[in-house]
């Protein structure tokens, strides 16, 4: 989501762990997950803030080190 509009803008499986923007923000970007349960687990959101700096430039990788258990 856009803080300056709030619009929410989803993103788009590539391949892999690649995803696509059709109209990508500008600024750093914080990363939302929603976390299937299971059984044993509750389903959750995790929120990781400013993971790609403000900088960022498309078609460059960057790596959040984000690790999901």
């Amino acid at each position: 989501m856009q803080d300056e509009n709030l619009e929410w803008l989803s993103c788009q499986r590539a391949y892999g762990a690649v995803w696509n923007l059709s109209k990508p923000p500008k600024g750093p970007l914080t990363v939302r997950f929603f976390l299937d349960g299971d059984a044993n687990v509750k389903a959750r959101w995790v929120l990781m803030r400013n993971v790609v700096p403000a900088f960022w430039e498309p078609g460059a990788s960057y790596d959040t080190e984000i690790q999901l258990d």
